[in-house]
């Protein structure tokens, strides 16, 4: 490869697996995939599996260290940490004054940090600055009390530390003089409500040292091989951050493994609607896309919501590995036991297996014995998930089903449709839910089914709510490739009740200096503002390419395959006209008038979809029905003010999208005229394209 830095690895660290891509980074086409078993127990932990799986991608695509420009790995070390208790110990320094001082201590005395398998002291000191003549020397004492406690890292608190943290900054040098690791709550989050700012930061703290060694080895194992770019992490929205970033917030990584493979559905794949389903051996994530992003919710550890956002994700313990299991509740059933967690190997696999019997055993100590495995003369198998599909398929020899359907005296045939039934229904229960919460359906409902178990288990959840569903390309790598093609990301998030465009501006200048401290040009940054005006939150959200060569899904298409793919997204009828209404910035929106379908199937009425198509065919919105109206930059306030609902609740803007210079910007919960105006004069500002904009308004 001639032209250096022009590679992106991606490697993904899954429970079974770590996969590692390479792509090249002007169009994102797969150059090469490797795996290799993920290092769970080796001294070196994960990192070393990511070594490995580093080296063997670098020899096999002819990629030299130095041709990589961009490498990121996720990583479930912040996740495993909580849920098996391998946190360190946390004490809280609070600062105040007077009655609302003593009020801040109360809330920040947490107790103890209940985690899903331990429960942690949190030990906890107040200083009153009011009646302290010597801060700096009271907090050094309160630290010191703290490390005698047992405490490992520091958390400072203070009431209005978003807006003025001198004083946990303060603390955090005190803490680092008593020996303590050290962090601020205004290092996690800019909203106010200091109890869920605090517990979010105790959370934060107590995985502190974990990720810190974790992150270190591998970005050291990295450097080894002579790679210079520097090491980036997946963060729970699917972007990532940087080592650094990591070593002060690894509280933001908790779901970074299911989050690279939302975010390669997103970039990848060029998904605007639809639930995208990601088997893998042991678990399966389930996610909604809306209008080309994945749905945010507020994260939550051992019951606590936490100030922290992170991809809306369900992880069920169905997968391709899940075992056959028959017990007292259900005479066929699968899972949540995998083949992996029993250390076996997969019937279908092998094909030198020669199974003679099936008995039922407890994979772990913890198991009941309900689980059948396939004995022989060779060995020991699981008969999975997969394995049923692929026998019902014809892939493998059906002498281990017959084995198995024999000991539960049922046939073979049925053991393989009742095993994929289960799990599909299981599955569709969850996907049901998410689209429904989503607001998607009709066609906007799409089933995309990735990771190397989707064979299995996505069709079955299809023929369960009678849906089609697609398999991805490079299913077995998705989340790698999601990694590879992620983007820097920052977000930040304000309590501000009536936000001015002098607010709004002054977050979107933090958020471009934060991400321009992570390496990415000012140049690249684009900025998207939201205001929750029930909440009185306005957040700030931030994406910027790594390098500026950053991947694109290939050459720009003719009009007429524009329009197609428009068509197939909309399922129009043939011989439907399709509008194109304007083109603004690369962005084509299109719209057609079709029949409304009402009682008994008789004409009810007309309806308009809109679809907005971009250059390279990717849909980044649809709605099933409703008008668009276009402006000039100089028209805005007055053509919002015809959107304008009016009613009980006064005037409101109804779900309504923005489409400007290549940009989409959802309005929708801005309940004013004006605060739609300031976020639509912002996100124009430095943008000088011709200033049309496009109102597409339409319930979700």
């Amino acid at each position: 490869m001639s032209d250096p830095r022009h590679v992106r690895i991606g490697i993904d660290v899954g429970g079974t697996f770590t996969h590692a891509v390479a792509l090249a980074a002007a169009t994102g086409r797969v150059l090469g995939k490797v795996r290799v078993p993920t290092t769970h127990r080796h001294e070196q932990g994960v990192a070393r599996g990511v070594a490995d799986a580093l080296r063997r991608l670098l020899a096999e695509t002819d990629v030299a260290p130095e041709e990589a420009g961009f490498i990121a790995h996720s990583t479930t070390q912040a996740t495993n940490a909580l849920l098996e208790g391998d946190v360190a110990r946390v004490g809280v320094l609070c600062l105040g004054r007077g009655a609302e001082g003593a009020k801040a201590s109360r809330d920040t005395d947490l107790g103890v940090l209940e985690l899903p398998t331990v429960r942690r002291e949190v030990h906890h000191r107040y200083l009153d600055l009011g009646e302290c003549d010597d801060p700096r020397g009271g907090m050094g004492r309160l630290a010191r009390e703290l490390a005698a406690d047992g405490a490992q890292v520091l958390v400072a608190a203070e009431a209005f530390s978003v807006d003025d943290a001198s004083g946990e900054a303060l603390a955090m040098e005190a803490a680092r003089a008593a020996g303590l690791l050290a962090t601020g709550t205004h290092e996690v989050s800019g909203l106010y409500g200091l109890r869920a700012r605090t517990r979010t930061s105790v959370v934060n703290a107590s995985i502190l040292p974990t990720m810190m060694a974790a992150v270190e080895a591998t970005d050291a194992a990295v450097a080894e091989m002579g790679v210079s770019a520097p090491l980036m992490i997946v963060r729970s929205d699917g972007g990532v951050m940087t080592v650094g970033e990591v070593r002060i917030r690894p509280v933001r990584t908790l779901l970074s493994g299911p989050a690279a493979g939302v975010a390669a559905a997103v970039v990848h794949l060029g998904i605007a609607d639809g639930v995208f389903v990601e088997v893998g051996g042991t678990s399966t994530d389930v996610s909604a896309i809306v209008d080309g992003r994945p749905r945010e919710r507020t994260a939550t550890v051992g019951g606590h919501r936490l100030h922290l956002q992170a991809l809306d994700i369900e992880t069920l313990s169905v997968a391709g590995g899940s075992m056959l299991r028959s017990g007292s509740r259900a005479r066929i059933d699968v899972g949540p036991r995998s083949a992996h967690i029993a250390g076996l190997p997969y019937y279908c696999f092998d094909e030198a297996a020669s199974p003679q019997v099936a008995k039922r055993v407890a994979p772990t100590a913890e198991d009941p014995r309900e689980y059948v495995v396939l004995r022989g003369d060779g060995g020991e198998w699981a008969f999975t998930l997969t394995c049923a599909q692929r026998t019902a398929d014809g892939l493998c020899s059906p002498r281990g089903a017959e084995i198995a359907a024999s000991l539960l005296d049922t046939s073979p045939e049925a053991l393989c449709e009742e095993m994929l039934r289960v799990a599909g229904r299981r599955t569709a229960e969850v996907i049901r839910r998410m689209a429904s919460d989503a607001g998607l359906a009709g066609s906007r409902l799409r089933l995309i089914g990735g990771g190397g178990g989707c064979d299995a288990l996505v069709p079955a959840a299809g023929r369960v709510l009678g849906l089609d569903w697609r398999r991805c390309e490079d299913a077995e790598v998705i989340s790698a490739i999601g990694v590879a093609r992620a983007v820097l990301r920052e977000s930040i998030s304000r309590n501000i009740a009536d936000p001015t465009e002098d607010d709004l501006a002054a977050m979107r200048a933090q958020v471009i200096e934060a991400l321009t401290r992570m390496g990415a040009s000012p140049a690249g940054v684009e900025v998207a503002v939201e205001v929750d005006a029930s909440a009185g939150i306005v957040t700030a959200m931030g994406t910027a390419p790594v390098e500026l060569d950053a991947a694109t899904p290939g050459e720009p298409l003719e009009p007429q395959h524009l329009e197609a793919a428009a068509r197939e997204a909309m399922e129009l009828p043939d011989g439907t006209p399709l509008r194109l209404v304007v083109e603004i910035g690369g962005l084509r929106v299109y719209q057609a008038t079709v029949g409304r379908r009402g009682f008994l199937g008789l004409f009810g009425g007309e309806r308009t979809p809109v679809a907005v198509v971009d250059q390279y065919g990717r849909v980044r919105l649809q709605r099933e029905d409703a008008s668009v109206v276009v402006s000039g930059r100089e028209g805005i306030g007055e053509t919002l003010g015809s959107l304008v609902d009016y009613g009980d609740h006064g005037a409101r803007i109804p779900p309504t999208q923005a489409v400007l210079d290549g940009r989409i910007l959802d309005l929708t919960g801005v309940p004013e005229p004006d605060q739609a105006r300031s976020l639509l004069t912002a996100e124009l500002d430095g943008h000088p394209g011709e200033g049309q904009i496009a109102f597409v308004r339409g319930d979700r």
